[in-house]
């Protein structure tokens, strides 16, 4: 079915050539309503302050979900071939995925989902409430259910890669991860597109429930050149349970980040990472919000930012403390360095506390490579370039070793360098 029910609205996306095929029809009323009557994302909305989305009002975008891509060779990116999944334009590539059944570990598509298994991800989130997640919700393509059971450790690393093969392509997809008592996993995420295409879109919103004791790992990888990634992560964490993302946006003409993290248990562990290096016309937007609201839990924050020449990168993170949740560590730090004086960095990070017996810290810094440092090993022979490598692993090194596998840390580092 074609759209028809969306006002016309100048300031708002040109959707005209997107099919509708709600997977969830109950729920498409309530979005249809939302996106008529919220405003189009701007600067003058605090939690969009910095973003210049005014190209994807001129932007004429579709959804059709043919495939495109022959090999993922064409990628370049280090995922190997096994335990993979290829999610391209918002639909399962089963040609290029090679997923073997693991035991404890089910794997489900939204479209073929069960009527008993509609209420893990058949439902609305008040976090969700701005005009894109509506849009998701409105368009969806398809989404991906993974679901570990009771005490079940899976030993292989999950790969997952999204993928934007058409010009002007609005993809809109989701996944979530239901993880019952103790279960563990590792998940690899690829956000990605090669050079012959451009302005195409992947609007997804991922959900994470965790269970008591569960631990999740997450290492998200974002490489789309010349396209763009609007990602809403949103984490429920129940009691003794551990979650870690470290975020690596490497390329993307716009990248923005939202991660919503909600601790609802006591002994919890919560780690957020990132690396963020755009280049010139490129703009990388992370946004984080740890919400404390039980006692004796500890979250830990730590963004790099390398600014190129002509870039734009942003953080803006926020902690909360609430009412009566006494004995929590929360630690979080932001540092950018410009590598030109037209890169352009905005950094705001946030504590709000509303308990009494706490430790505490945020700190933000931002500047450029000191000069005798870069004198000192262009006095040993290296060239001026050489030298800014060598000081950018050394000041984003204690986060992308975080990844434990080689060949990512090769990889990110690759395209970081490359400028």
């Amino acid at each position: 079915m074609l759209l028809g029910d969306i006002k016309k609205n100048n300031s708002k996306m040109n959707l005209g050539e997107l099919k509708l095929d709600p997977i969830f029809r109950e729920n498409s009323e309530n979005a249809l309503s939302k996106i008529n009557a919220l405003p189009f994302p701007n600067r003058r909305q605090e939690k969009w302050k910095y973003i210049k989305l005014s190209k994807f009002k001129k932007t004429k975008f579709h959804n059709d979900s043919k495939f495109a891509l022959k090999t993922l060779k064409e990628l370049n990116i280090p995922i190997g071939s096994e335990n993979l999944i290829v999610i391209e334009n918002g639909r399962l590539n089963k040609k290029l995925s090679n997923f073997s059944s693991i035991e404890g570990l089910e794997l489900t598509n939204f479209s073929e989902l069960k009527s008993d298994s509609l209420s893990y991800v058949n439902q609305y989130n008040e976090d969700y409430d701005h005009y894109f997640s509506y849009l998701n919700q409105y368009f969806l393509n398809d989404g991906l259910l993974i679901k570990i059971s009771r005490n079940t450790k899976i030993s292989s690393v999950l790969k997952i890669v999204n993928l934007s093969t058409s010009n002007n392509i609005f993809i809109n997809s989701r996944l979530n991860v239901y993880m019952e008592e103790g279960a563990t996993l590792k998940l690899n995420q690829f956000y990605a597109s090669t050079n012959q295409f451009s302005n195409g879109v992947i609007n997804q919103i991922c959900e994470y429930d965790l269970k008591k004791s569960a631990s999740l790992e997450v290492n998200k990888f974002q490489r789309l050149n010349n396209n763009n990634n609007l990602c809403s992560e949103f984490v429920k964490q129940e009691q003794s349970s551990s979650f870690i993302m470290n975020t690596f946006s490497l390329s993307g003409s716009l990248l923005r980040n939202d991660i919503c993290v909600s601790v609802n248990g006591i002994d919890c562990r919560t780690e957020l990472n990132g690396v963020f290096s755009p280049s010139s016309g490129e703009y990388m937007d992370q946004n984080t919000r740890v919400d404390h609201v039980f006692p004796d839990c500890k979250s830990y924050e730590n963004y790099k930012g390398i600014v190129k020449s002509g870039g734009t990168g942003v953080f803006n993170g926020k902690v909360v403390v609430h009412k009566d949740a006494q004995r929590i560590e929360a630690f979080q730090k932001n540092n950018n360095v410009l590598l030109d004086d037209s890169a352009v960095v905005f950094s705001k990070p946030e504590l709000e506390i509303y308990a009494d017996d706490v430790k505490c810290s945020h700190g933000s810094t931002t500047g450029q490579f000191d000069e005798e440092a870069l004198f000192y090993l262009r006095s040993r022979g290296m060239s001026r370039t050489k030298a800014i490598q060598m000081l950018i692993v050394g000041f984003i090194n204690e986060v992308i070793s975080k990844v434990e596998e080689q060949d990512y840390n090769s990889f990110i580092l690759e395209n970081i360098l490359d400028y």
